[in-house]
């Protein structure tokens, strides 16, 4: 026989419980659970082990089981059993190793017989090698499926492996150098525990216990610990060493098992066909035989029980191993004085035994008469209150009305009772009411809700809670209240509203004021029609949300009487939305809006534009006591319309925008006459210089020459003194002839006297006294003349003053080498004159004045020749006359 090594022993469990392979499961898990520890039963026939039952084991197959009363263990177990041959055994690490690899909590050892020698316990055989052999600690540490953690003195942890981070859901590096309260937060489960703990660990250097931690996402979690204390060669402790198990699975389980257990009958007995006992389980707390006859195999059930009780049990066991089938029946029996009722379940145990579960119902008996009484009170009271009430089971049926409902629904209660109440009321279906419900069935808690249930014309509060059969449900028919509530929401809301609309309003009112403000000080602050129409067109378009505003202007103000039929008007400002811009675009009014524009009516209405599509329009006529000026036009699309206070607006900013143009066009008036009246001072000055300077100047040369005449009696000069001062003479009397010519001219006094010319005779001698002055300015002059000219009827000196003025003004600012042309050209009733000369340009802003009195372009005098600024002025009246 191989020998039991000393290691090998120290790991076995002390105490191997067997348990025979034809028990019951329900016995089993008796017997499982009256162990000290209750942690497996070996089964076999001793020393021949067949298998192992675990609690998590038992649980499951009395789960699996459709009567654990009558399904045997042998049936059920059909898991192959690990074990390891004594013959096999290496030491206690590869033993460890093994039942790692089988995740195994008890391995049964064997000998070449199959009979076992032990059971190793993982975590005896853990504990064990911790304790005894540190060298390999470090080794195993890591295949452990306990989670091991160490921690220094100050417990600072300083080795966390894979199973401590699965077990807390942190991982090593996030676990290092913090401190363990800070990770697990421990407690102990009893104040005493924690002292007892740390006082083992000072004396003893070890402690195993129970201790609750918390993982990282706070959730509970109950742990065997067992806590070894690190210390150095001299004694001085540096840390602790914890191998911590998830005990969590293992309660669960316990509660559990005492749970199948507690179902189990207070007492079992094992007895013959003819009335003798062969075993008894159980607490005994039911006192099914009497106290003073002692319990044990051989007793005989006349000894125990009144005559009548064993009659009708021995009948009973006849019964069911006739039938071989589970007899029940009740019984009332006196125990120690007190009147006990009993539940008494008989089944058949092989052919000549039964296996009697006898449960104590006295306490159910006396419930149910209870019950009974609460329900009828109840039921009492349900029947006498005002609100409808209704049961449930869970499968919808209905388990009790009471009359109000039957009176409110018109349902009868025999109708009701059995049916589905979602087939009695189809339309609650997809209502808040069967959501609410089914929230009740399903969470288990109450709650309540209200409805409008149409069928019944009728607002409900619903109560709903949940019952050990189903659902209790209460109906308030709160119909008066809820249209009470109703009817002083809709009054809230009505009061709400009202002043939402007036604080709306006001608030518009202020918003348009300071609109009709800013127009105003717009106004006020600018003289200049552009500035004040394009700031007022922006700022209405902005603060009333228009797609397009405009300022149109009529193109003949004032009016004539009647008004031109079509009248245009031109888009002179506007601000717009759309993509295109219609500013400058002239169109005209409709002649059915132009009476009323005349009248100042603003005109509402709406358009379908080829661009923008339907628009809403309102134009304001632009006009003051002299007549109409334009006109402003809102158009915005058609989602919403135009209110009244935003028409007014309009009409007051219209009022305004006709004082601007007025203001505007008075200041511009203004400035004109300003502008002329400066021109006419700078004239009159500029006339008064010149007519003074040349005036004096053939003055001065005709004293001059008086003087030299004087002095000088050679006879030549003083015929040069002579031809100069009748020269000097001459152009006095020609500056003096021209001003009265022009007063003659501007005051029409001048008579015309017409008569008859030959333009082929008449021009080429007044030309040709031109000729001698072209050639000395190096000008080439040209007179283009057609062949049939023929008589024309004028006035000759006037005609003659006008061309000698435009060829004279073309000689003195033609530059040289360049050319004068006269050309005559027929025309319709008469001829056409032309002076074109070359090599210069009359400036642009110059054209409109050149024919003014006194106005000379000094710059493009060439010869400086100097003038009165007279001549084309004079050309321009003789022509007119």
């Amino acid at each position: 026989m191989i020998a039991v090594s000393h290691d090998l022993k120290s790991v076995f469990d002390p105490e191997a419980r067997w348990v025979d392979p034809q028990t019951h499961l329900l016995e089993a898990a008796q017997l499982l659970q009256s162990q000290v520890e209750g942690s497996y039963l070996l089964v076999g026939n001793e020393p021949q082990v067949a298998g192992i039952l675990t609690e998590k084991k038992i649980i499951a197959l009395l789960l699996e089981s459709g009567n654990p009363r009558e399904t045997r263990i042998i049936e059920v177990l059909n898991e192959p059993l690990v074990r390891l041959n004594l013959r096999d055994y290496e030491n206690l690490e590869a033993t460890l190793r093994l039942m790692l690899q089988q995740q195994l909590r008890y391995l049964p050892v064997v000998d070449d017989e199959g009979d076992l020698v032990g059971v190793v316990q993982q975590v005896r055989l853990q504990d064990y090698l911790r304790d005894h052999d540190p060298q390999v600690a470090p080794q195993i540490l890591p295949h452990l499926s306990d989670a091991v953690v160490a921690v220094d003195i100050e417990q600072v942890v300083t080795y966390w492996n894979s199973q401590a981070e699965a077990l807390y859901g942190i991982p090593a590096q996030g676990a290092l150098g913090q401190t363990l309260p800070s990770l697990i937060n421990y407690r102990f489960l009893e104040l005493d525990d924690e002292e007892q703990a740390w006082k083992s660990l000072h004396t003893q250097g070890s402690w195993r216990g129970e201790v609750l931690h918390h993982r990282r996402d706070g959730t509970p979690l109950m742990v065997e610990a067992t806590v070894n204390m690190i210390k150095e060669e001299h004694g001085s402790p540096t840390g602790m060493l914890a191998v911590l198990r998830d005990a969590t699975q293992r309660k669960e389980g316990e509660l559990v098992n005492q749970s199948i257990v507690q179902a189990i009958p207070d007492m079992m007995i094992r007895m013959r066909a003819d009335g003798t006992y062969l075993n008894f389980y159980g607490s005994g707390s039911v006192l099914d035989v009497t106290p003073e006859v002692p319990k044990h195999a051989g007793v005989h059930i006349q000894d125990c029980l009144p005559r009548s009780l064993v009659e009708k049990r021995l009948a009973a066991c006849e019964q069911a191993l006739r039938t071989n089938t589970l007899q029940t029946y009740e019984q009332e029996i006196f125990i120690l004085g007190n009147l006990r009722y009993e539940e008494v379940r008989v089944i058949p145990c092989g052919e000549d035994a039964v296996l009697m579960l006898i449960r104590d119902i006295t306490d159910r008996k006396h419930a149910e008469a209870e019950r009974a009484a609460a329900i009828a009170t109840v039921n009492t009271i349900l029947e006498s209150i005002t609100d409808c009430f209704l049961a449930l089971d869970f499968d919808w049926h209905f388990t009790y009305v009471n009359q109000q409902f039957e009176q409110v629904t018109g349902q009868k209660r025999q109708d009701l009772l059995g049916h589905s109440l979602w087939e009695i009321f189809p339309a609650m279906v997809g209502t808040v009411l069967e959501q609410s419900l089914h929230r009740v069935m399903t969470e288990r808690q109450g709650m309540n809700c209200e409805a409008f249930y149409p069928p019944f014309q009728m607002w409900l509060h619903m109560y709903a809670y949940p019952s050990a059969t189903g659902i209790a449900v209460y109906f308030q028919d709160m119909t008066q209240r809820k249209q009470a509530e109703q009817e002083l929401q809709f009054l809230n809301a009505k009061l709400q509203y009202q002043v939402e609309v007036r604080n709306a309003e006001l608030e518009q009112m202020i918003r348009y004021e300071r609109l009709l403000q800013l127009i105003t000080d717009e106004v006020r602050s600018s003289l200049e029609e552009q500035t004040i129409l394009q700031t007022t067109v922006q700022e209405v378009a902005e603060g009333l949300h228009l797609t397009y505003c405009n300022v149109s202007l009529l193109e003949s103000v004032p009016l004539p009487d009647p008004p031109p039929d079509p009248l245009y008007y031109t888009i002179a400002y506007e601000h717009t939305r759309f993509p295109l811009s219609f500013q400058g675009t002239t169109a005209s009014i409709h002649s059915d809006a132009l009476p009323q524009m005349i009248q100042g009516e603003t005109i509402y209405f709406s358009t379908d534009h080829s661009l923008w599509g339907l628009s809403v329009n309102v134009v304001c006529p632009i006009r003051d006591d002299r007549g109409l000026m334009g006109f402003l036009r809102l158009i915005r699309l058609p989602e919403e319309e135009f209110t009244l206070a935003e028409i007014r607006l309009a009409e007051q900013v219209a009022s305004q925008c006709a004082v601007a143009i007025r203001q505007a066009k008075l200041y511009a008036a203004t400035q004109q006459k300003v502008h002329q009246l400066t021109e006419l001072n700078q004239l009159k000055d500029e006339f008064l210089h010149t007519v003074s300077h040349e005036l004096r100047t053939p003055l001065t040369n005709m004293k001059m020459a008086l003087t030299m005449l004087e002095i000088h009696q050679d006879p030549d000069r003083q015929q040069r003194y002579m031809q100069m001062l009748k020269a000097e003479w001459q152009r006095e009397l020609n500056l003096v002839n021209e001003l009265l010519e022009l007063q003659a001219l501007e005051s029409g006094s001048r008579a015309l006297a017409i008569t008859a010319i030959s333009l082929s005779t008449w021009l080429p001698p007044l030309t040709h006294s031109l000729l001698m002055r072209f050639q000395e300015r190096q000008i080439r002059f040209a007179c283009q003349l057609p062949e049939d000219l023929g008589l024309l009827h004028t006035d000759v000196a006037l005609l003659e003053r006008i061309l000698l003025e435009l060829l004279n003004n073309a000689c003195k600012y033609t530059p040289a080498q360049e050319q004068v042309i006269l050309s005559v050209t027929p025309v319709t009733g008469g001829y056409q004159f032309q002076v074109i000369n070359t090599g210069v340009v009359i400036p642009a802003e110059q054209l409109s004045l050149i024919f003014e009195k006194f106005h000379r372009i000094p710059a493009m005098d060439c010869y400086n020749q100097g003038g009165t600024g007279l001549g084309l002025a004079l050309v321009k009246r003789r022509w007119k006359s």
